[in-house]
């Protein structure tokens, strides 16, 4: 019969290199080198894709950041003060008026809040498709600057006086 037996750096090799020897080398009960087959079982684990040192995640161009989310919250919150605002307004009298053309110069609150949820959303899905950086940070902190200048309005602050100047015009909701 023929020497079968196998040195065992060689095994230890074989069974380093592709996982398929592995099992037929450990598996053989009268191979010579069993032992050190055994051994190179218990080799230290192989680094997984996603611990490799050498592998680095893609970017993600549409990753929020931090200041990204307490901007959208913001405006969130601007939006929502907003609407309350008005509401309380036109519950409290009848010398005050929405200017929003779709909304109609009296609106009722459910209208109001239901067409800022819309927004919200609307202005969620811009912000997400915009990519993370200066372009999202520009369109969140002007969205959130036009609504204060909305809230500012609202409370009596003509345009000259706010932030915008005449960029508004005359957005009172008194008549």
């Amino acid at each position: 019969m023929a020497d079968l037996s196998v040195p065992p750096d060689v095994a230890a090799r074989i069974l380093r290199d592709p996982p398929g020897y592995t099992a037929t080398v450990a598996a053989a009960p009268s191979f010579a080198g069993q032992q050190a087959a055994a051994q190179a079982l218990r080799a230290p684990r192989m680094p997984q894709v996603d611990e490799h040192p050498d592998v680095e995640e893609a970017p993600n161009p549409r990753k929020w950041s931090a200041l990204d989310k307490v901007l959208q919250g913001a405006f969130a919150g601007a939006s929502y003060f907003d609407a309350a605002d008005t509401a309380n307004f036109l519950r409290k009298s009848s010398d005050h008026f929405e200017e929003n053309p779709l909304l109609g110069s009296r609106p009722s609150a459910a209208k109001l809040y239901a067409a800022t949820t819309l927004g919200q959303a609307l202005h969620g899905a811009i912000s997400d498709r915009l990519p993370s950086g200066w372009p999202r940070t520009a369109w969140q902190i002007a969205t959130l600057l036009a609504e204060g200048s909305v809230i500012a309005s609202n409370h009596g602050f003509k345009p000259a006086d706010n932030f915008w100047g005449g960029l508004m015009g005359d957005r009172g909701h008194r008549r």
